[in-house]
């Protein structure tokens, strides 16, 4: 190596003229060294900056993600509660429709001869004294069915058709429950029952008759005594 010269290292430092002021030389060598620091810095700012830029367009591009998925949930959402209200409507207007329907079926039903008419539905008396069975057999062959009592209007009416006592009604045990003959179940605690009834005396009494003053009593169904129908 000349003696003139004075070789530095890798890191860029130019050969130097050792005849330079020794003062001059360090200035210089802490210039360069401060330039390849801030070279340095420089690139390692540049990398923060874009590791900041990309994990900002993810988070970006997660937000845009959930949001869609929120939009969607959203719609989708507002969309069933839709049909559910629609739905909703349509019964609510069938409904409206059958009352509409069943009031003036009510208003225009006429009766045949011997019936008598009350709330649309038309009411016959079984004068003939049959059992249980037997006296719906006969209702069931005029279309009707015993009478299934479901208001105190239609007691009172019923009560009013005639002066006399004890008839059979729609109304018959059925194992530990009482069941209409149209399938629907009655609570003993409702109802015009006589004080103290039913009361099954002898164990036996599975149907329901009309008795004194028209109030309902549990009865053997063998017994032979008249009958209302309903239709």
């Amino acid at each position: 190596m000349d003696r003139g010269r004075h070789h530095l290292d890798s890191e860029g430092y130019e050969n130097i003229p050792c005849e330079e002021n020794p003062t001059e030389l360090v200035m210089r060598m802490r210039m360069v060294h401060e330039e390849l620091k801030e070279g340095k810095r420089s690139r390692r700012t540049q990398r923060k900056l874009l590791m900041v830029l990309v994990t900002l367009l993810v988070l970006v591009f997660m937000f845009l993600i959930i949001l869609i998925g929120l939009v969607h949930l959203y719609y989708s959402t507002v969309s069933s509660q839709i049909k559910q209200a629609d739905s909703q409507i349509s019964r609510a207007l069938d409904g409206i429709k059958q009352n509409i329907l069943q009031t003036i079926r009510k208003e225009i039903r006429v009766c045949d001869s011997g019936w008598k008419k009350f709330d649309g539905s038309c009411y016959y008396i079984v004068t003939t004294k049959k059992n249980w069975m037997e006296a719906r057999a006969i209702c069931k062959s005029m279309n009707s069915d015993l009478v299934v009592i479901n208001s105190e209007r239609e007691q009172n009416f019923l009560e009013s058709l005639t002066d006399e006592s004890e008839f059979w009604i729609g109304l018959k045990r059925d194992k530990d429950r009482w069941r209409w003959v149209d399938g629907t179940l009655h609570n003993p605690s409702e109802g015009f029952w006589m004080k103290g009834e039913p009361n099954n005396s002898g164990g036996k009494e599975d149907c329901v008759h009309m008795w004194r003053d028209k109030k309902w009593n549990d009865k053997v169904c063998t017994f032979l005594q008249k009958a209302f129908c309903e239709k």
